[in-house]
Formats: C-alpha cells, structure tokens, sequence
C-alpha cells in the first residue's frame, strides 16, 4: 500500500463539564486522506472549491454557520473531490464508561485510538493539521507521535504543522469536522442532521467512541415482518462487534478489508439506518483502497461477504446492497435468495445423479465420495416432492 496523506482537524471542546456554558457534548477529529499520486489534483479540486463558494477565501465551517443549505452545496461539491475521510466522534457524555473523567485522560485515550486505528489502515502515513486554529489536541497528538515513533526504521509516519490559509485540503477537514460537528447538535433538527450525514457518505467513515450501550430500543421498533426487531438487531450487532475485535489485530490484509466492511455495516446499523442497505459498489468503493490489487464485485462476494457469513457475522442482502439484519423481513429476504438458488440446484443435482445412475444401470454413483456427503443427505432428506417442488 503506498503513501497516503492525512489532513486533520477537530471541532469542538475537550470540556467535561457539561453544566458550564459552551460545553459540547461531542468531539471531533476529521482526517481527508489522498494518495499521494492524487494530491496534487485534490489541491487543485479543492482549490475550485474555494472558488465556487467562498470567492477564493478560505473554506471554513464557521463560514456557513447554520446556513444548512448552503452547507449542503459545499459538501456536494467535497464529496467529488479525490479523497476520503474518517471521522472520529467522542461522545464525552459516555466517557465515564471508559474511565475517561478528566481532559488529559481523555486525551490519552483518543491520542492511542487514533493513532492505533490510522496505523492499522495505513502503515505508510504523512499527517498535517493546522498550526494555529487547533493547538491543543494536535500539538499533543504530534508530541505523542513523535515519542512513540523516533527511530523506528520499520515505522513510516510523518506528523506535522501546516498554515490551514496555504493548504486547502486542511481547510477541507476543517469543513468535514464542523458539518460533522453539526450533525450532532442537540439544536440541529433531525432532519437537517440526516440531510447532513447523507451528504458525507460517499466519502466519510465515522468511527464513534464510546459506544452506546444500548443503541436499540422498544420505542424504536414497530410491529408485523417490516418492523425493526430489537432483537435481531441486537443479535446483528453483537455478533459483527465481536468478529471486529477477534479480527482487527490480523496482519493478514484480507481480514482488515473484511473488519472494515462489518465496521461500515455496524455503523448503518447503529448509527445511520437500520433499515436501509449500502450499496455493493459502495462498499467497494471504499473499502478499494485498504488492498493493492484493488477489489471487484466478484472478490467481494466471495472473499469478503461470504466469508464473513461463513465467520458467524449475520448479513441480509437484496438487490438494493447488503445490511445487518434489524427485522424479520430482512432476514426472509436473505433466506428466500438463498432458496431460489438452492432449492432449485439441489433438484438439478438429484436429476443429473438420478440419470448417471440409470445410464449406469447403478454402477456409477456420482455423489458416492466422501466431499459430497453432507450434499447426498441434503437430496436424499429432499426427497420430499413439496421441498423440490420449487
């Protein structure tokens, strides 16, 4: 994997005292990563952005403030732009569950969870932010850096201070992080905040920390077989965060592809919708970068979402993408794919064997091997005229 770039910046306070005016309930680090053979094109787009909507001057989220729907236009023009972006969002009303009650202790802890997340994607990483909007954070961020990797000939990352007024692509985090920043306000309407999620998608990852407890409630759920199902939710959700942490250690870079698709489809589930399904060739799409080779469709289906399902992770898929299962329905769908598929081969299969058989006057058993075994008891089980009827 070759050499990325990462511009931060974070929006918000690291404040704990939530009953001080000016306190925010979250914090916010936005990275934009651009390979390093498309940078110079990303400078470029971003620079037409600046153009478009701030009449060259600097693209900042304070700009726009809470004009939403001005808002909305720039991010439809960043979401073409030859990047992505993670962004990490601390809810501090729930840091006390990691222990988490003072700001230098909770600086800790997010300088080694995003290092630790930034290193496993990208071992090769050169990383900016602004010198002057964002000095506290980063300046510790950078600190930490510098003494966990000076001298590391086997380690490749780089941390350093840039002018934002000379580096559009800074700015552009800037922007990301405070629409981010917008999203979760408690005086942002619903709406306007779903609104500003959906524009970020084709190009931003959220990774939230800590997780909420209890992400699914009774209230939540409606009833009959299209109504969200706390606990198939539930289910779906456990078991895609434990396939997170048994396998985001994995050196092996398949498996990093795979945690990283169970963490978008998390995240959907939690986060974003739980009724609705990501797209294949989304999915693809960002998940291409994490392998040298790239990914195709057929690659994905067989070495990305088959073997998560062969892993223990639930995943309903229909033509409109794939999803963690929330309802009923949404686990008959998965199955009623599956048995238009094998209902119908198992009968082909027991007429193929069936005419072997007959042509051989029974000599030649095409099944009669030991790989085929759990295959026979499947026909031979089926012969019951109302399951091979399909």
């Amino acid at each position: 994997m070759g050499l990325k770039h990462a511009f931060l910046d974070e929006s918000g306070d690291s404040g704990l005292d939530f009953d001080k005016p000016g306190t925010g309930t979250h914090f916010i680090v936005t990275a934009v990563l651009v390979d390093d053979d498309a940078l110079a094109e990303a400078h470029q787009s971003s620079e037409e952005v600046a153009t478009k909507h701030f009449q060259g001057g600097e693209i900042r989220s304070r700009k726009v403030g809470n004009k939403h729907e001005r808002r909305l236009r720039v991010l439809a023009d960043i979401a073409s732009l030859p990047i992505r972006a993670i962004g990490f969002v601390v809810d501090k009303r729930l840091l006390w569950t990691e222990g988490c009650k003072y700001k230098d202790v909770f600086h800790k802890f997010l300088r080694q969870k995003l290092d630790s997340e930034l290193s496993r994607l990208y071992p090769k990483l050169r990383m900016s932010s602004d010198r002057f909007s964002t000095p506290e954070f980063m300046e510790s961020f950078q600190k930490y850096l510098t003494r966990k990797y000076q001298g590391d000939l086997f380690d490749y990352r780089e941390f350093g201070f840039v002018t934002s007024r000379e580096d559009r692509l800074v700015q552009v985090a800037d922007f990301i992080a405070g629409s981010l920043a917008k999203s979760y306000d408690r005086e942002t309407p619903l709406e306007t905040a779903a609104h500003l999620r959906n524009a970020m998608k084709p190009i931003l990852n959220i990774w939230t920390w800590p997780e909420r407890p209890e992400p699914f409630t009774v209230d939540e759920f409606t009833e009959g077989e299209t109504g969200l199902d706390p606990r198939i939710a539930h289910i779906s959700d456990r078991l895609a965060a434990a396939y997170i942490t048994r396998y985001s250690s994995s050196k092996d870079p398949d498996d990093l592809v795979r945690v990283e698709c169970t963490r978008i489809l998390r995240f959907w589930l939690r986060e974003i919708d739980a009724r609705e399904y990501v797209a294949s060739h989304q999915l693809i799409d960002r998940l291409s970068d994490l392998r040298a080779s790239g990914i195709n469709p057929t690659w994905f289906r067989t070495d990305v979402i088959a073997k998560l399902r062969d892993s223990g992770v639930l995943i309903a898929s229909s033509e409109l993408g794939y999803k963690l299962p929330a309802s009923k329905a949404d686990c008959l769908e998965f199955i009623n794919r599956g048995n238009t598929t094998i209902a119908p081969m198992l009968k082909r299969i027991k007429a193929f064997r069936e005419q072997v058989l007959r042509t051989t006057e029974g000599e030649l058993d095409v099944l009669d091997r030991p790989e085929f075994k759990n295959l026979l008891a499947a026909i031979n089980k089926d012969s019951d005229p109302e399951v091979m009827s399909q």
